[in-house]
C-alpha cells in the first residue's frame, strides 16, 4: 500500500534539501550506513524525489557537525568497495539526539500547502505506531486546505464582479485565480486518496501485522 500511495504521488525532476535531513536520520535509524550507501537507497526509496547523488555525503557531514549523527566505530579500519573512497564507507548512525530530532519532525504538522516530498517521506519512514498520527496529519492537512479553498472562493467571486470585461488584465486575473482554485482542489483529492489508504493499511495491519503490503 505505501508503494501505491508513492505512485499516487507521481513524479518531480527535482527535490530541494529541505527535508533530507530527516530522510538521512530516517535511513539511519533503521540501519546504518555509509554514505555511498545512503545514495543507493535514497535512490531506491525515494526516486521520485530524485535527490542528486552525492548529496548523502554533504548532508552526513552537516548533520556529524550538529551532532545529530555519529560514527559507528570511529577506529574501524574501514575496507572500501572497489570506486569507494574510505571516507563514503565510514558507517554512521543516529545519536539520541538524532532519533529525537528525527521523531519530531515524523510527528509535527505537514508544512502548508502540503508538500509532497515532505508527506512522500514520512509516509516512506513512518512505522506501524506511526499511523494513527500520520492519518492524523492529513486529515489536518485536508482541513487546511479546504480552509484555504473556501477563502480564495470568495476572493475569486468578489474578482469576477469587479472584473473589467474590456480589460485585457482583468480576463487575465479571472483565469489566473481559477487556476488557483483547481491546484488546492486537486490538492485536497490527493491528500483525501492518501488519507483512504493509511486508513486501509491501518485496519489491514490491525487486523493482522503480519500480513503482506497491499
Amino acid at each position: 500500500m505505501v508503494t501505491t500511495i508513492v505512485r499516487l504521488m507521481g513524479r518531480t525532476a527535482t527535490a530541494s534539501g529541505q527535508f533530507g535531513g530527516e530522510v538521512i536520520l530516517g535511513l539511519l535509524a533503521e540501519e546504518p550506513s555509509g554514505s555511498y550507501q545512503l545514495d543507493r537507497r535514497l535512490a531506491e526509496r525515494f526516486g521520485s524525489v530524485g535527490y542528486a547523488n552525492g548529496m548523502a555525503k554533504q548532508t552526513l557531514k552537516r548533520l556529524r557537525k550538529t551532532g545529530l549523527v555519529r560514527p559507528v566505530d570511529a577506529e574501524a579500519d574501514v575496507t572500501s568497495p572497489p570506486g569507494v573512497s574510505r571516507a563514503e564507507a565510514v558507517m554512521f548512525e543516529p545519536t539520541s539526539a538524532g532519533i529525537k530530532h528525527f521523531r519530531r519532525w515524523m510527528w509535527a504538522s505537514i508544512t502548508a500547502p502540503p508538500v509532497r516530498e515532505e508527506l512522500h517521506a514520512k509516509i516512506a519512514l513512518c512505522q506501524p505506531n506511526d499511523m494513527p498520527r500520520m492519518i492524523t496529519l492529513v486529515r489536518e492537512a485536508v482541513a487546511v486546505c479546504a480552509g484555504r479553498l473556501q477563502d480564495l472562493n470568495v476572493e475569486t467571486q468578489a474578482r469576477r464582479k469587479r472584473a473589467d470585461p474590456e480589460r485585457w488584465s482583468s480576463r487575465m486575473d479571472v483565469i489566473v485565480t481559477g487556476g488557483d482554485q483547481a491546484w488546492w482542489e486537486s490538492r485536497i483529492k490527493w491528500l483525501q486518496r492518501v488519507r483512504i489508504y493509511l486508513e486501509q493499511e491501518w485496519r489491514t495491519y490491525q487486523a493482522d501485522p503480519h500480513s503482506r503490503v497491499a
